[in-house]
């Protein structure tokens, strides 16, 4: 598979596709697990919020072991824990076993997420980076624009557990186009990238970087305000505003297309316009999203549209930050790509995780709770942004002179 080629494109995708995949088929059917399980609100969003935990730390894991044996055989390892607990997820007698095979899940899943990362930073600069993570992001939007829809048929059709079986043969298809199609990035593998103290070292060169943590930060801040969406929307959407679940799925897809007009626009124009400028503006557009939903929230209109309207518009400025920003956070670290995909995971994933939880502990049969928590977001977003923005500048300044 040539770098540059569609079918690099679309493998990216698809690997990107699990995290999405994993989450947005069964969004449909939480409530439906509420009663399955006999289990309350806050117990099956923690599905969801463990899933996201799990995904978070393991990309610790997985990037050394990327820097040290290479992409392509961690890839195949992760993929294949993951298919084994998606199936798994799909026989869970309790609640309880539920949330630890989705543990288990995510334990495989990261590891597409984080070495993709790291092939796409072994083979290209920081604008041609940006580009693939924007195109590739763009195709991947396609799974979770109809996951939602695809999940509410199948649970009307056949039950909540087809789900789980249908992320674990994606799994297995993957495994197999990797296995014959992907050929090795890490040329340079290195053979201390697993030590403790070079790791260590390596980790605190990352976080003592205000150039890594402030897009770092970006990034994290506009993802957490998707992932409350992702954890609060079914909930409020079906229960709240009581919409039926393939409805539902229509609404979900409408923030996903905006996803995708946002990537699609920054792999477009993000070669030709200043990086940072282009964050700022799509940080303002999340801020002003967020505000807006919560605005509604608190005049209280019971619109459906009162949230999904600001959501599509967070969305596009999601997709626009989100591979900018990436490349601009792994761009100065080559040497250690794995490790700085899988720090940036963590941070991601972990703070989408203690949003998710936020959400739901303070879940109120309104939509205020998530759409404060959104506006919270959004506006976290923008400071994190203004901050790494006046220091690249300053850096780039200097660079110059």
């Amino acid at each position: 598979m040539r770098p540059e080629s569609p079918a690099f494109l679309i493998l990216l995708a698809m690997l990107v596709a699990i995290g999405p995949l994993s989450t947005d088929l069964y969004l449909p059917s939480l409530p439906t697990l509420v009663a399955v399980f006999d289990a309350s609100t806050s117990e099956v969003q923690l599905t969801l919020s463990v899933f996201l935990m799990g995904f978070a730390t393991c990309q610790l894991v997985y990037g050394p072991l990327s820097d040290r044996f290479g992409r392509k055989p961690i890839l195949i390892v992760g993929l294949s824990i993951f298919v084994a607990a998606s199936a798994a997820c799909a026989l869970a007698s309790s609640i309880e076993a539920l949330i630890a095979l989705r543990l288990m899940q995510a334990v495989g899943a990261c590891s597409a997420g984080v070495v993709s990362r790291a092939v796409v930073r072994d083979l290209f600069d920081r604008r041609n980076a940006a580009r693939m993570l924007a195109y590739s992001g763009a195709l991947m939007g396609l799974a979770p624009a109809i996951a939602p829809l695809i999940g509410a048929y199948i649970l009307v059709w056949i039950g909540w557990e087809a789900n789980f079986f249908v992320v674990a043969l994606w799994g297995s298809g993957l495994i197999l186009v990797v296995s014959l199609g992907l050929k090795e990035s890490n040329t340079a593998p290195d053979h201390l990238a697993l030590l403790p103290t070079r790791m260590f070292a390596n980790v605190r060169r990352l976080l003592s970087s205000r150039i890594y943590t402030g897009y770092a930060l970006t990034n994290s801040a506009v993802f957490s305000g998707l992932f409350a969406f992702i954890s609060g929307s079914s909930f409020v959407l079906i229960d709240v505003l009581e919409i039926p679940p393939v409805e539902f799925g229509y609404y979900f897809a409408l923030g996903v297309f905006g996803y995708m007009l946002g990537t699609g626009l920054s792999g477009r124009i993000g070669s030709r316009v200043n990086t940072d400028k282009l964050i700022r503006i799509a940080a303002c557009m999340a801020a002003l999203s967020g505000c807006t939903m919560a605005a509604f929230a608190l005049m209280g209109v019971p619109s459906v549209w009162a949230i999904v309207g600001p959501m599509t518009a967070y969305m596009i400025a999601f997709g626009t930050i989100m591979p900018q920003s990436t490349a601009s956070a792994l761009g100065p670290f080559p040497e250690v790509a794995g490790l700085a995909s899988a720090v940036l995971g963590f941070l991601q994933m972990t703070l989408g995780s203690l949003v998710g939880v936020i959400v739901g502990i303070y879940h109120n049969d309104t939509t205020l709770p998530l759409a404060v928590v959104i506006a919270g977001t959004g506006l976290a977003t923008l400071a994190a942004h203004i901050r790494v923005g006046r220091l690249s500048s300053q850096t780039e300044t200097e660079t110059a002179n």
